[in-house]
This record gives structure tokens, sequence and C-alpha cells, in this order.
């Protein structure tokens, strides 16, 4: 027999400890909810865009959390989630979160890092897309909380399948590449708009 597919995956370089996530895995846990927290290889070169790699911490939830657990536990566990995350603010995000450089095989990295390459959230889409929320550097604890909760909004309309209009056409205009769409918070415009990640290496 199978074990049940993760509603909720920690993805996590193996010099980041475990301990790190134990705020956020006490803070979201809850019956049937299942959690896989997972390391992997730091210092693996890569041969693609930045913005489209692994950070050295993903929380990923995945589409059954949507789909499955949600449905039958309410929205509250939503709230749990928007809280835990907001929890790692100083750990992945804030001024002492910790720097992030990458070994390129295929040319030149950029040294002034738009976004971070420590942490990410991502989200797995109903049609089988991922969704990245890109967290920017530097981002005050209030900036960070505004994207989590737009964010989480975001996937609660992505899989309701009631996106409006403009973010639909801002969608269509852009390469989905390797299935994962890359977004960021607007903060002037207060919502999540989807971004291009070839956007910084045509020529």
């Amino acid at each position: 027999m199978q074990p049940p597919e993760p509603h909720l995956v920690l993805l996590h370089a193996d010099t980041v400890p475990r301990e790190f996530f134990a705020d956020f895995t006490d803070a979201v846990r809850a019956e049937r909810l299942e959690v896989l927290v997972q390391s992997r290889p730091s210092g693996v070169p890569f041969a693609a865009i930045e913005w489209l790699m692994p950070t050295a911490i993903v929380a990923y939830l995945a589409k059954p959390y949507f789909e499955s657990f949600l449905k039958e536990m309410g929205k509250d566990h939503y709230g749990l989630v928007k809280e835990g995350m907001k929890k790692l603010y100083a750990r992945v995000a804030g001024p002492a979160a910790p720097e992030v450089s990458l070994v390129s095989t295929a040319g030149k990295v950029d040294k002034e890092q738009q976004y971070s390459l420590f942490f990410s959230i991502v989200i797995g889409g109903p049609e089988g897309n991922r969704f990245k929320l890109l967290i920017p550097r530097p981002i005050t604890e209030i900036e960070y909380a505004l994207a989590i909760d737009a964010f989480l909004e975001f996937a609660e309309r992505l899989h309701s399948r009631s996106l409006d209009k403009d973010f639909v056409t801002a969608l269509e205009a852009i390469p989905n590449v390797g299935q994962t769409i890359l977004v960021v918070y607007d903060v002037a415009g207060k919502h999540i708009k989807p971004i291009d990640p070839l956007a910084g290496h045509r020529r």
C-alpha cells in the first residue's frame, strides 16, 4: 500500500537543520495533514534560470491540500498556514536571513539578486502547473506578511477557478517554463502578479 501523497512539503538544503522548521510544523499540525520534510544536497551546480531553481528552502502546498484536505477540514487550517509562514520571517526573509550564492555551469549569475535564493513558496495548481512566489530582498516584515496573505488568497481563487480577467491576461502574455509560473507581490497594487522568468536573460 502506497503512503498518502503529502499535502505540505518542506524541501530544504542539507545545510539547513530540520529544527529550523519546528515552529512552522508545530503551528500547522492537524489531523490527517500529511507533512513531508525532506533535505536535498546543497551546492549543486545548475544550468538554468536562477528564479526557476529551487531555493535553499521551499514550502510547497501540493494540489491535494486544496482539493482534498481543505474540503474535509474547512478553511480554518488555511489561517494556521498563513500564521506559520509569517512566523518564519526573521529566519527566512528578515535582515538576518542567510545569503545564498549559486554555482552556475551555464554562464554568469547576477551578483545582485532581486529575489531571495534562500526561501520561496510554491503551490500546486489544478492544471498541473506550479506557482512560485518569489520573495524580494530586502523585504519588511509587514510587506512579507502582506505577500503571504495575497499569495494564499490567490491560491484560493486559483483552485476555485475564479481568477480575475486581468491576471489571466497577464498570465497568457508570459512564457510557461517547465510548468512553473513565477509570481510576485505588487506592493503598490496590493495584489499578486506573474512575471516573465526570461525578462532578464534576453539580449
